[in-house]
C-alpha cells in the first residue's frame, strides 16, 4: 500500500514539475513578443500631418505639411478655428504660411505686409519684414519659404507674433520637420542645404518663364516668349517649375531672375529684346547667342 502511495506521489510530483516547466516556457515565449524585450519606450510620434497627392495626367504631384498650433497660443479676437502652420509644394511652388484661424469679416480687402516676431526654441528673437497677407484674416505667407522652412527644421518650438484684428501669438511644436521637409524639397525640385534654392548665376541654364501682367504682355503667348528667350540667350525655357534652376520674369522694360524662393538673383531695366546684359550675367558664351 505504501509502495502504491509512493508511486502516486512521484507521478503527481512529475506532473507538477512538467507543468511548471511548460508554464515557464510559455512565459518566456510571451515575453519575446512583448515589451519585456526592451525597457526603452517607443519614441513619440511628431504632430505633423503629411498629405501626399501623386501626379495625375497633367497635374503635378503635391505635398502638404500641416500642423496645429499649441493650446497655449493666443489667437485673434476673431478666431473661429484652431490656428495652423502649412508648408506646401503645389505646381512646383513652395509656400510656408500660417493661419490664425480667423473669421473673415469682410470690409477690409487690402493686402497687408507684416513684420513678424520670430523665435526658435530659446534662441534670440529676430524680426523679418515682408510676411504677406492677401487680406486681413487670411493666410500670412513667409517671404522666403524655402529658406525659412530650412531654418525652422531642427528646432523644437517655433513662436510667431504679429497683429491682425488683434495681436496673435502662435506656438508650434515643429519636431520632425527635418524628416518631412525632404518630401517637399523632392517634389518641388530644390535641395536641402541650399538656402536660395538656386545654383550660382553662371550655372543657371533651365528657366521657368513668368511674364508680368501688363496689357502688352497679355497679347504675347507663352510660346512667343519661349522662342525669344531660346533665340537670344543660352537659357533653356522649360514647362515645369520643379525642373527649373530659376525663374525668369519678363517685362517690356524689366527683366528679373529670381530663385524659386523669390530671392532676386539679378535684375535690370531694359527692353525685352536687350538680352546682352542677361547673357553676360549668366555667362552665356558670346558665340552661342545673337549680338543683340
Amino acid at each position: 500500500m505504501k509502495k502504491v502511495s509512493s508511486e502516486v506521489g512521484d507521478t503527481i510530483l512529475s506532473v507538477y514539475w512538467l507543468g511548471a516547466i511548460l508554464l515557464m516556457g510559455f512565459a518566456f515565449t510571451l515575453c519575446a513578443f512583448t515589451a519585456c524585450t526592451s525597457s526603452a519606450p517607443k519614441p513619440k510620434k511628431d504632430k505633423w500631418e503629411v498629405v501626399e497627392i501623386p501626379a495625375f495626367e497633367n497635374y503635378p504631384a503635391r505635398v502638404s505639411l500641416n500642423l496645429d498650433a499649441e493650446p497655449d497660443s493666443t489667437g485673434s479676437v476673431m478666431q473661429e478655428k484652431t490656428p495652423s502652420l502649412h508648408i506646401d509644394c503645389d505646381d512646383g511652388r513652395t509656400t510656408f504660411w500660417v493661419s490664425a484661424g480667423e473669421k473673415n469679416m469682410g470690409g477690409d480687402s487690402s493686402d497687408l505686409d507684416h513684420t513678424m516676431w520670430i523665435q526658435l526654441d530659446d534662441q534670440p528673437v529676430f524680426f523679418e519684414d515682408g510676411w504677406y497677407q492677401f487680406k486681413r484674416g487670411g493666410a500670412v505667407n513667409a517671404p522666403g519659404p524655402i529658406r525659412f522652412s530650412q531654418r525652422v527644421a531642427g528646432a523644437k518650438l517655433l513662436t510667431l507674433k504679429y497683429t491682425s484684428y488683434s495681436q496673435v501669438v502662435l506656438r508650434f511644436d515643429v519636431r520632425g520637420l527635418n524628416t518631412h521637409l525632404t518630401k517637399v524639397a523632392e517634389t518641388c525640385g530644390w535641395k536641402i542645404g541650399v538656402p536660395t534654392g538656386a545654383p550660382p548665376l553662371a550655372q543657371i541654364r533651365k528657366v521657368f518663364l513668368d511674364s508680368y501682367s501688363g496689357e502688352e504682355e497679355k497679347e504675347r503667348t507663352a510660346e512667343e516668349w519661349r522662342q525669344k528667350v531660346q533665340s537670344h540667350t543660352c537659357l533653356q525655357p522649360i514647362a515645369k517649375l520643379k525642373d527649373a534652376d530659376a525663374i525668369l520674369h519678363l517685362d517690356t522694360f524689366d527683366t528679373v531672375l529670381t530663385s524659386k524662393d523669390g530671392e532676386t538673383l539679378w535684375s535690370k531695366q531694359m527692353g525685352y529684346l536687350e538680352y546682352k546684359p542677361l547673357n553676360h550675367a549668366v555667362g552665356c558664351p558670346a558665340t552661342s547667342t545673337p549680338s543683340k
